[in-house]
């Protein structure tokens, strides 16, 4: 095994989470929203022990339902991976 990079699975935790947060503190989502969706691609060996950035930007949104994209870079800014994903908000409770 491998240990200079991380397996794809483990790089998508880093492309999933950000993705609530653009949703919560871009377009004021509720909390409890959940991954419906989520495509990534991963560009390049994510490197282990190394320091990482993750990006999270709003795509858009209807009803429960909000699109965002993210991605992982190293932090001298080359990009690792990419991803985009469908959320689902919780109905409201009656």
């Amino acid at each position: 095994m491998r240990t200079d990079c991380c397996r794809p699975n483990w790089s998508g935790g880093a492309l999933d989470c950000p993705g609530n947060a653009a949703g919560r503190l871009l377009d004021g989502r509720r909390a409890g929203a959940v991954t419906a969706a989520l495509t990534a691609r991963l560009l390049r060996p994510v490197p282990v022990g190394a320091g990482l950035v993750s990006y999270a930007w709003l795509l858009g949104g209807e009803g429960r339902k909000y699109r965002v994209g993210t991605a992982l870079a190293t932090a001298d800014g080359d990009l690792c991976a990419l991803g985009e994903a469908l959320w689902v908000e919780p109905r409201a409770q009656s």
